[in-house]
């Protein structure tokens, strides 16, 4: 009961398929609610989960939102999910967050082509990394596209990523 209670829940039945139940207290940098429970920080949505459906969901699985709503709470909008298949279907909705949006980014996406160009221009890696104030390997990962893909560089991008990361 205490749980429902700062939730703030529609009227039109008692479970109800259609609205979003939106955490009323406090949430997390990325708007998903938290709870206290036994001594834990817990997402409010996989408390939700875990409540309706008297079970303790895997820790390797996230409470996953068919809605999208970060903050919702509806068990009925909430699926037990790989982290992998979370990630994915917040890309398909355009909900996951990266980039600069990133809380600890120190990047921004214009920051992307500009180091590839210093690369071109034979700059060291290092001596980005410390323009940018970032770390050699933040760099390494940039320039290898394992990070930062969504930043389009340039036309020819396939054919230059093997030369500008050597």
């Amino acid at each position: 009961e205490r749980f429902w209670s700062y939730v703030q829940r529609c009227t039109h039945t008692p479970w109800c398929l259609l609205c979003c139940w939106p955490w009323q207290k406090c949430t997390n940098k990325t708007g998903h609610g938290k709870v206290g429970r036994a001594g834990k920080t817990v997402v409010a949505s996989r408390a939700a989960w875990e409540l309706f459906h008297e079970r303790t969901m895997p820790a390797e699985l996230d409470a996953a939102h068919s809605c999208n709503n970060p903050p919702c709470c509806n068990p009925l909008h909430i699926y037990d999910a790989t982290r992998q298949q979370n990630i994915a279907d917040a890309q398909r909705a355009g909900t996951f967050i990266r980039g600069s949006r990133a809380g600890a980014s120190k990047l921004i996406e214009s920051d992307i082509p500009t180091i590839f160009q210093l690369r071109a221009e034979s700059k060291s890696m290092s001596n980005i990394a410390r323009h940018y104030d970032v770390t050699h390997d933040t760099i390494s990962n940039v320039l290898a596209r394992k990070t930062w893909r969504h930043v389009v560089v340039n036309q020819d991008e396939p054919l230059l990523i093997g030369l500008l990361a050597k």
